[in-house]
């Protein structure tokens, strides 16, 4: 399992949108919607949004190492700020600080 630049758990983002993401040609969304992992193979990720859906639903995600995915609970937190053709996103995931700094990715728009 990849650890984070703090030695903890894998951290990353997903979108609720069932159905509505594609990576290379091939819908990337299972039943809850999608989930982007950070990892140190790679730093950028290309992804279409499927028409019919209004927005994207974004937000932070964990797995502590059992394999459950965690969010939404304890110290989970975003700031949101908007960037040129897009947003950055800084988050908290389940340990109790306020740094925001566990979780930074932005999107951009492609066009």
């Amino acid at each position: 399992m990849y650890k984070d630049r703090k030695g903890q758990w894998r951290r990353g983002a997903g979108d609720g949108n069932v159905g509505h993401i594609v990576i290379g040609g091939r819908a990337a969304s299972g039943p809850d919607g999608v989930a982007f992992w950070q990892a140190k193979d790679w730093d950028e990720v290309e992804f279409a949004v499927l028409g019919g859906a209004p927005f994207i639903n974004v937000y932070n995600l964990w797995d502590c190492g059992n394999g459950v995915i965690h969010s939404w609970m304890n110290g989970a937190a975003m700031i949101v700020e908007e960037i040129p053709n897009g947003r950055r996103y800084r988050c908290n995931d389940g340990e109790a600080d306020e740094d925001f700094d566990d979780i930074v990715f932005r999107l951009e728009r492609g066009y």
